[in-house]
């Protein structure tokens, strides 16, 4: 444990680099004017790491003079503490910021309830990682047009985002149109889903898709029934977990062939579901 003397020493070398190390020191308690002072250091680099310090719980007006700092990365370090309650307009402050970090780091605290403006503009950011954050929310109900956007953006994992939501539902048009989105990931979101019904012209599309994994979610569906040449394709599919997916599926009674063939497959997951499968007592 360093003396008294040695701390103040520290805290107030004329080397910032030997302040700045001090200041991230944890083993001493800092005294108030000691915070005072760090906080208010002309390097950036010591307020940074005052900043992050969470042996004291700063005044509102450091919590300002943070969160105002003319460091973009002083204002990311307060904007990280959760410690304290934002006002409101250090709230449209930080959602304002010109940084991006700083941006998205507030955009993900969940910590407050965003207004409708805030949440519309967040949406139509400029810069698609912050579109996306504002995706992830789960204490914003979007509204129609916030939706239709979303989907529509020109960010594939803005797109996915939006999908892995469950708090609106896809009119046949967004379906539509996501089911011939050319990114795979979107189109395998979209085959997650369920709830939207798909057209037998739209379950033979996903059955055929070039993406594996798309082929694989969709064989998985339980609302459609499949014809024998779906299942003969999905059983023979060159996607070992697309073949895999098939012999779960119960609405269809596969032919000697098809069962002689399976258990020969060349991957030993798809043989034990065949296995599984045929221990099942048959009913006449």
């Amino acid at each position: 444990m360093p003396s008294p003397e040695d701390i103040e020493s520290g805290l107030t070398h004329a080397d910032p680099a030997i302040r700045e190390r001090w200041a991230g020191r944890d083993t001493f308690v800092p005294t108030p004017a000691q915070i005072e002072r760090g906080l208010c250091d002309p390097e950036e680099r010591v307020r940074w790491t005052w900043a992050q310090r969470r042996d004291f719980t700063p005044s509102a007006a450091q919590v300002e003079r943070g969160l105002s700092d003319i460091s973009r990365d002083v204002r990311w370090a307060w904007a990280m503490r959760t410690d304290v309650r934002p006002t409101a307009a250090q709230i449209e402050r930080g959602l304002t910021d010109e940084d991006i970090g700083v941006r998205l780091t507030w955009v993900e605290r969940m910590d407050f309830s965003p207004t409708a403006a805030q949440i519309d503009r967040g949406m139509a950011d400029t810069v698609s990682g912050i579109r996306e954050a504002w995706a992830r929310r789960d204490n914003v109900t979007p509204t129609a047009a916030q939706v239709e956007r979303g989907l529509a953006d020109p960010d594939p994992v803005v797109r996915e985002t939006w999908l892995q939501r469950g708090d609106w539902v896809p009119s046949a048009d967004q379906v539509d149109r996501g089911l011939h989105d050319p990114d795979d990931n979107v189109r395998h979101a979209w085959s997650c889903r369920l709830d939207f019904t798909p057209t037998a012209g739209q379950i033979a599309q996903l059955l055929a898709d070039p993406s594996g994994p798309v082929r694989c979610t969709t064989a998985l569906r339980p609302d459609f029934v499949p014809t024998p040449d779906q299942v003969e394709r999905g059983l023979t599919d060159a996607f070992d977990p697309v073949r895999q997916a098939w012999v779960r599926r119960r609405d269809y009674t596969p032919t000697a062939g098809q069962i002689e063939r399976g258990r020969a497959d060349a991957n030993p997951y798809v043989r034990a579901e065949w296995d599984e499968r045929l221990k099942e007592p048959t009913v006449d």
